[in-house]
């Protein structure tokens, strides 16, 4: 089932869409609140905050994505739910931790990334996978890999865009990378 699909049953108030978006998306959005907050019960209060206001609003709202609208909500809910503490300074060490565990996450996720397009570009074919390397790894133009592989600047430009739609397709595939524009930022800084 599509994520357009279920936006479509809840706007149409069909209970099926509730349903479909709980067993799709809780799980995802509980443990990234959770992430967030460090506490169960504030996270499944944020969760349920985030799906009503989709099953009251989300017909009025022209969403694309709803996983990274879900996430989104999540993350204004978070702000919200600290921005009602008393304590202004547990509110301030509970949004460092978050922060450095953030980056951690970041970190790591980043490494996971860069793992995982170095196993999809050892998979390419020679010609493209040697390309890619001059290119991305060592950072020739164009013409330097065109000179130095005796090939055209077309040839080099073919074999680049083709690594690059494997490679998206390969990330896109394993849930690594949502969006062209991430993908092609995080080529473009290997």
């Amino acid at each position: 089932m599509t994520e357009q699909k279920i936006l479509k049953l809840i706007a149409e108030r069909n209970s099926v869409g509730m349903q479909l978006l709980f067993a799709y998306f809780f799980d995802a959005i509980f443990n990234f609140a959770y992430k967030l907050t460090s506490n169960k019960e504030d996270s499944e209060d944020i969760v349920q905050t985030v799906f009503i206001d989709l099953w009251e609003k989300g017909q009025y709202r022209n969403i694309k994505d709803l996983k990274a609208y879900l996430f989104q909500m999540t993350k204004y809910q978070v702000y919200k739910t600290w921005s009602k503490r008393d304590n202004i300074t547990e509110l301030l060490e509970e949004y460092h931790e978050t922060i450095a565990d953030e980056n951690v996450y970041s970190i790591v996720e980043h490494a996971e990334i860069k793992e995982e397009v170095n196993n999809i570009v050892n998979t390419l074919p020679n010609a493209c996978r040697q390309i890619f390397e001059l290119s991305r790894y060592e950072g020739l133009s164009h013409d330097e890999i065109a000179s130095k592989l005796n090939l055209s600047k077309q040839t080099v430009k073919n074999q680049l865009s083709k690594a690059l739609s494997i490679l998206k397709k390969e990330l896109y595939k394993k849930d690594l990378i949502n969006s062209s524009s991430l993908i092609i930022a995080f080529l473009l800084q290997i």
